[in-house]
């Protein structure tokens, strides 16, 4: 029965009858039938009533009036469970309340009888509430988000509230404008309540409880939500390489900032796609869609507020033969030599916080040799003081293990060598690799444009030109670089 007040209409029944109570007044009341006809409510007395509570944790209730005719007389009666201010089953005159008390919790029912002054049954109602002392469940309450960068958001209110769990009441940093101090809410169905929580970043607290329909109240609990509105500081994102020979590369996120992060990777890829939390520096593998190409992953950083410091698309590349890690030369040409120290390049994929080091031998000597050492991308080598070809060799190791060992060759010195006395002569050149041609300079036989191969074995023979007192043999590279060392005869 809704807490409002009732305005009744009365039966056809009620109506003969006081149509008969108005004409013995005097009253002239003109009736087309009793069947089928009503008399406008505004010509006889108007009676409004209502019980205060329909459910109550209360022991008292109050059944409360309004009758615009005071001759009226009412009848209640009601279970032996039940007291009231006026006696049950007696006409009493009409008042403006009546006052119930109890004790068992229980439903309650009352009779209500409303008589006009000659006796005659006017109105009859069956009057209801329930009365109990139960709790509402402790409640499970909090915010949609753990933090918001504005001023909105969301309570949550658990649906293992019962049936019977109404209200929330709320209180504490709230806008000025959402009773800060305090207010009940209607739980909606939903479960969801807006909020806006005052100006300023920092914790929002609040005290929370719930009241079901008997005004019953659970215990108040403490929830929080956090205001931020700055974005995380120094977002960074590290790859070890923009190419691999495998499905998977490794990325780092790496941000700071007051509360956890959350890194998220999308793209082509098998990663799910999902924001993930982090604290400062994050290892991540990224599985690419494993198709030979170019593929496009993109990478967010974010705070637990939702503000987006790093947004970052790398298109890698999956090369099944491409190596991770390598040595080379650094000088203009990869094949040789004309001095002992050479310099090189070395190249590891990995990310910053990997510990790689690496071991230097081979034909070369001196300090950074046969020891591990720290990664780097140069270094400086002494090949072994003898002429031919030398290897530099290295391996990596990450993190305390051996990954990889590569190597790179090249000749010290390519020379000239001269046997024989008199005008005939032979002469042997080296044997470099990369080498395309040979001129043999100082002999009397054109030796232009010479291959080393299997046959000769890089020997030619030489008949001495007496206008010469040296040979002289240019050595050409398929690289377009050159060298040209000469000898006495």
């Amino acid at each position: 029965m809704s807490q409002q007040w009732k305005n009744k209409k009365i039966s056809i029944m009620h109506l003969c009858q006081a149509v008969s109570y108005s004409l013995a007044i005097g009253v002239f009341l003109q009736l087309a039938g009793c069947v089928d006809s009503e008399i406008a409510q505004t010509q006889l007395p108007q009676v409004d009533y209502f019980i205060e509570k329909e459910a109550t944790g209360s022991k008292e209730n109050r059944l409360l009036f309004y009758a615009s005719d005071p001759s009226l007389m009412v009848e209640i009666s009601g279970p032996d469970n039940l007291s009231a201010d006026v006696p049950f089953n007696e006409l009493v005159p009409m008042m403006q309340e009546v006052n119930f008390s109890y004790d068992m919790e229980t439903d309650y029912d009352v009779r209500l009888r409303i008589y006009l002054p000659d006796g005659t049954l006017y109105q009859e109602d069956l009057l209801s509430w329930t009365h109990s002392t139960s709790l509402p469940p402790q409640p499970v309450v909090g915010f949609r988000e753990v933090a918001t960068n504005d001023e909105n958001v969301i309570v949550l209110v658990s649906s293992s509230r019962g049936k019977s769990t109404t209200d929330l009441w709320i209180e504490g940093d709230l806008a000025d404008d959402e009773f800060p101090n305090g207010s009940w809410r209607e739980i909606p169905p939903t479960g969801m309540i807006p909020l806006r929580v005052n100006d300023g970043d920092g914790v929002k607290r609040f005290t929370v409880k719930t009241r079901n329909l008997y005004q019953n109240e659970s215990e108040p609990i403490e929830i929080s939500v956090i205001r931020k509105s700055a974005e995380p500081a120094f977002c960074t994102l590290y790859t070890e390489a923009t190419k691999t020979n495998t499905p998977y590369i490794r990325v780092g996120f790496e941000a700071e900032d007051t509360y956890d992060l959350q890194y998220r990777v999308y793209g082509h890829t098998y990663n799910d796609s999902k924001f993930h939390e982090f604290n400062g520096f994050e290892v991540v593998d990224v599985e690419l869609i494993p198709i030979e190409g170019e593929r496009e992953v993109t990478f967010q950083i974010r705070d637990i507020a939702e503000n987006y410091c790093l947004k970052e698309k790398i298109t890698f590349v999956y090369d099944p033969v491409y190596n991770p890690a390598s040595i080379e030369l650094d000088s203009l040409t990869p094949y040789f030599s004309n001095t002992e120290t050479v310099n090189i390049k070395l190249r590891y994929d990995a990310l910053p916080e990997d510990n790689i080091e690496m071991y230097l031998y081979g034909n070369i000597e001196g300090n950074n040799v046969e020891t591990w050492i720290p990664f780097s991308e140069t270094a400086a080598v002494k090949l072994k003081a003898y002429e031919g070809y030398r290897f530099i060799r290295v391996k990596f190791r990450e993190n305390d293990i051996v990954t990889a060992a590569e190597l790179v060759g090249l000749y010290l010195r390519p020379n000239i060598y001269i046997n024989g006395t008199g005008a005939s002569r032979t002469i042997r050149a080296s044997d470099v690799p990369g080498l395309e041609t040979i001129n043999i300079l100082g002999c009397q036989e054109n030796l232009n444009n010479l291959v080393i191969d299997d046959i000769n074995g890089g020997l030619f023979s030489c008949t001495k030109d007496p206008g010469f007192t040296s040979a002289t043999i240019e050595y050409f590279f398929d690289d377009g670089t050159s060298t040209t060392v000469s000898k006495d005869f």
